[in-house]
C-alpha cells in the first residue's frame, strides 16, 4: 500500500513542477504605457450585497481610466436587503459614471450565467470584464488590461484574483490556497493548457461572446460562467486566450468566514471543474486530489506501522518544497506577501481539508447565496 502513495506523491510533485517550467512561457507584462483605447462593459450580478457594495462602487469611482471608455451593469439577481438604495445612492453622487441597473431575467437552472447574459446584451462596448460584488478593483485595472490587450491581441483575459488576508487559520487557509490555484491558472496558460481563471476578474470580447454562442449547453449548471466558457474559447482557438499576471490588475475578494460557507464555496466550484471536457484540467485535478489524499493515507499506514515514519516525513517534504515553490512564485508576481508560519499551518492542514470537500461534493447539491442547487 505504502508504494502507491509513493508513486501518487511522486506525480504530484511532478506535476506541479512541469506547471511551474509553464511560468518560463508566459509573457511577462507589467505595462501601463499604452493610451486607453480599448472600452469596457463591466457586467456584475449581485444578490443581497449591502454589505460589500460600498467597497465595490467606490473602487470603481477610483479607477484610473477615461469615464467614457468603461460602463458598469449591474444586475440585480432578486435581492431582498438595501443593495438598490446604496447603488442609487451612489449613483446620485457619481453622476460621471456611467452605471445601469438591471434586473436579472432568468430563463435557466443558472441565475448568474443568465445575469452575465443580460449584461451582454445591454452592452455598449466592445469588451466584457465580468466582476464580483463583494471585490475591490484596483486603481490601475483597466489600465492594465487594456495594455495586455493591445500587446497580446488576445479576445480572452483571465487576470489574477486573491483574498484580503485576515487574522484567523480559516482566513488564512483560504489565502494560500487561492495563491496555488492562481499559479496553476497561471503555469498551465503559459504551457498552452489552460484549465483554470476566474469569473472575479475575467474579460472577453462580445464578438466571441457571440461567436461562441455564450453560455449554450452548460446553462443547466447553476456555477460555472468562468470554466466552461474559458473551456468553450480553449477548443475553438487557443490564441485568443490570455493570462494577464500583474499585479496592477490583481482584483481583492473576501475569504468566507464559516467552515459551512467555505465547504459550500469548494462544492459549487467542484460542480463546475467534474464536467469540463478538459484533459490536462481533469488530470491535474484527479492528481492534486490523488496527491493531497497521499499524506492521508501514509499517516494512516504510520498509525497501522505499514510504512516507516521516514519515508512518511520524505513524501511530506517533497510536497512541501513544490507547493512552496508555487507559492513563492505567485505570491512574488502578484506582490503579495507571505508568512513562512501560517504557510506551513496551511499546507499541513491542506489534504485533511481536500478530504472534506472531496466528500461533501458526493451529495449532489449545495446552497449558495440563499438557493439552492443541484449537479
Amino acid at each position: 500500500m505504502w508504494t502507491i502513495c509513493v508513486i501518487l506523491i511522486l506525480l504530484y510533485v511532478s506535476l506541479i513542477l512541469f506547471i511551474i517550467k509553464g511560468w518560463d512561457k508566459v509573457t511577462d507584462i507589467e505595462i501601463l504605457q499604452q493610451n486607453p483605447q480599448t472600452s469596457f462593459s463591466i457586467v456584475i450580478p449581485f444578490r443581497n450585497e449591502e454589505t460589500n457594495l460600498d467597497n465595490l462602487l467606490n473602487s470603481i469611482a477610483q479607477l484610473d481610466y477615461p469615464t467614457n471608455r468603461f460602463e458598469v451593469q449591474l444586475i440585480d439577481d432578486d435581492s431582498k436587503d438595501d443593495s438598490l438604495t446604496i447603488i442609487q445612492d451612489f449613483q446620485a453622487s457619481h453622476g460621471e459614471l456611467n452605471i445601469h441597473v438591471f434586473k436579472n431575467v432568468t430563463h435557466s437552472a443558472s441565475f448568474k450565467k443568465d445575469a452575465i447574459a443580460l449584461g451582454v446584451e445591454k452592452a455598449q462596448f466592445d469588451w466584457i470584464l465580468t466582476t464580483d460584488a463583494d471585490c475591490i478593483l484596483p486603481v490601475e485595472w483597466l489600465r492594465s488590461i487594456n495594455s495586455y490587450i493591445i500587446e497580446q491581441k488576445v479576445s480572452m483575459v483571465a487576470g489574477p484574483v486573491s483574498f484580503s488576508k485576515q487574522t484567523g487559520f480559516l482566513s488564512q487557509l483560504q489565502f494560500y490556497d487561492m495563491i496555488g490555484l492562481q499559479g496553476l491558472a497561471i503555469g498551465a496558460s503559459g504551457l498552452g493548457r489552460p484549465f483554470l481563471c476566474n469569473g472575479a476578474n475575467f474579460g472577453y470580447t462580445v464578438q466571441l461572446y457571440k461567436k461562441l454562442n455564450g453560455f449554450e449547453q452548460n446553462d443547466h449548471i447553476g456555477s460555472g460562467d468562468d470554466l466552461f466558457f474559458l473551456n468553450k474559447a480553449l477548443t475553438f482557438d487557443p490564441s485568443t486566450i490570455g493570462f494577464l499576471t500583474s499585479k496592477s490588475a490583481l482584483v481583492t475578494t473576501k475569504a468566507q468566514t464559516s467552515w459551512q460557507d467555505l465547504i459550500n464555496q469548494r462544492r459549487r466550484w467542484a460542480s463546475k471543474t467534474i464536467p469540463l471536457q478538459n484533459g490536462f484540467g481533469t488530470l491535474t485535478t484527479f492528481i492534486g486530489l490523488m496527491g493531497n489524499l497521499s499524506i492521508i493515507g501514509a499517516f494512516l499506514l504510520l498509525f497501522f506501522g505499514m510504512i516507516d515514519p521516514v519515508l512518511l516525513v520524505i513524501m511530506y517534504l517533497l510536497k512541501l518544497i513544490v507547493d512552496y515553490l508555487l507559492i513563492f512564485k505567485t505570491s512574488t508576481k502578484l506582490g503579495l506577501s507571505i508568512s513562512i508560519g501560517w504557510f506551513f499551518l496551511s499546507n499541513l492542514a491542506y489534504p485533511f481539508f481536500v478530504l472534506m470537500v472531496a466528500m461533501a461534493s458526493m451529495n449532489k447539491g449545495y446552497s449558495w447565496k440563499g438557493r439552492h442547487y443541484r449537479n
